[in-house]
């Protein structure tokens, strides 16, 4: 976001210090002359691109949160901080541009096979998501530290174990237990609440740690 934010500031002439200077008032109004048309035309394509990319997903009925390794420009060379915004707006590893025809529209390709590697990162991305949003119903504050335990099956339960550092940093997760089997959560933990994670079956329950804050 701050890396689109420069870019926009650029193409309109306008320099943001570190952090960026934003004035609540006045806005600062570009001169016309200084208008970088090159690069809003450049960022332009790149929203365009986005737009195409996100109908491939539906399409392919892909998640926005599942990571993908490459998506191909065909036809058009982006400058480097328009190849990190467009990565990022897609969530894929890398961005490749390439020449196409001359006169030909440009068109973004997906690569849509996954390996066990993006599978996990996916199924963590949406496991994180679906717990941040059961500690906004459970009327947690943020940086308020909780226990996690949950059942689920192999293939999420392992996506789970591996992005404990980041549970831990985003969703305050001071331990974290993985059931097996089990239907019921200890004694002391709120009521097992399924989550919605397509193709997989998981229940997790909460446990306050009353006075425990991240500093």
């Amino acid at each position: 976001m701050l890396t689109a934010c420069r870019m926009v500031g650029r193409a309109c002439g306008i320099e943001f210090l570190d952090p960026p200077n934003l004035p609540a008032s006045p806005c600062p109004i570009p001169a016309p002359g200084r208008l970088d048309r090159d690069l809003l035309d450049q960022m332009a394509l790149v929203r365009r691109l986005a737009e195409d990319a996100r109908a491939l997903r539906e399409r392919q009925r892909m998640p926005i949160r599942q990571p993908l390794a490459r998506a191909v420009v065909e036809g058009a060379e982006l400058a480097p901080t328009l190849v990190a915004v467009l990565a990022e707006e897609l969530n894929v590893v890398e961005v490749v541009c390439t020449k196409g025809e001359d006169g030909s529209r440009v068109e973004v390709h997906l690569d849509f096979e996954l390996t066990p590697s993006l599978r996990r990162e996916g199924l963590l991305r949406t496991f994180v998501r679906q717990l941040q949003d059961l500690r906004r119903k459970s009327g947690l504050r943020p940086g308020e530290l909780i226990r996690v335990v949950y059942a689920s099956d192999d293939e999420l339960g392992d996506a789970i174990e591996a992005g404990r550092e980041q549970l831990r940093t985003q969703c305050f997760v001071s331990s974290l237990e993985r059931l097996g089997s089990a239907t019921r959560p200890p004694d002391g933990f709120g009521e097992p609440c399924e989550l919605r994670v397509p193709d997989h079956a998981i229940w997790v329950a909460l446990q306050r740690l009353a006075g425990a804050q991240v500093e």
